[in-house]
């Protein structure tokens, strides 16, 4: 069970939506996240998408056998800050912050390595790991992106099979 849910809000054009898919499947578990727009997403929304899609990507390709999770942490921050988005990446507004931009899956939904600000643990060649992420900005809404990846011993798999894309969905 995920303790979250819908709200009594109407969604409106412009808005955005974030549906987080976690599933289980023959005693495995899943997780993705995507963000959806109601009509035309603005500039500023695509902008911010295109960053986490890129900072997400850094996280990806730079998860080798060896690393410190906080390490991995930092590069996400690092390629936030050179993109210009650090003000949005993980921000729950007036001025928190998420410490955490993925976890381990598998036999839970969430398990260990924690990606995190503190977490020293090393990740592991043939680690499943959930990278999920999301930016906020005043005005601009919310915006989030979760995939799963395998650990290779050259190159990371990503296991999410949907599109890694800001869906626009017109009314």
């Amino acid at each position: 069970a995920v303790p979250v849910g819908p709200s009594k809000k109407q969604i409106m054009n412009g808005d955005l939506v974030v549906v987080d898919i976690p599933t289980l499947v023959e005693g495995y578990h899943a997780d993705q996240a995507r963000t959806y727009c109601l009509g035309k997403a603005e500039t500023e929304v695509k902008d911010l998408h295109q960053a986490m899609i890129e900072i997400s990507d850094h996280v990806i390709v730079h998860a080798r056998p060896g690393i410190r999770c906080s390490d991995l942490f930092g590069l996400a921050m690092e390629k936030a800050r050179a993109g210009g988005a650090a003000d949005a990446y993980l921000s729950f507004g007036k001025g928190r912050k998420s410490q955490m931009i993925g976890h381990g899956i598998g036999l839970e939904c969430t398990e260990p390595p924690t990606i995190s600000k503190n977490e020293q643990s090393f990740v592991l060649e043939n680690d499943v790991l959930a990278v999920e992420m999301h930016m906020f900005r005043e005005g601009a809404g919310v915006i989030k992106i979760e995939d799963m990846f395998r650990v290779g011993p050259n190159e990371n798999e990503i296991l999410t099979k949907s599109p890694r894309v800001l869906s626009e969905v017109m009314a």
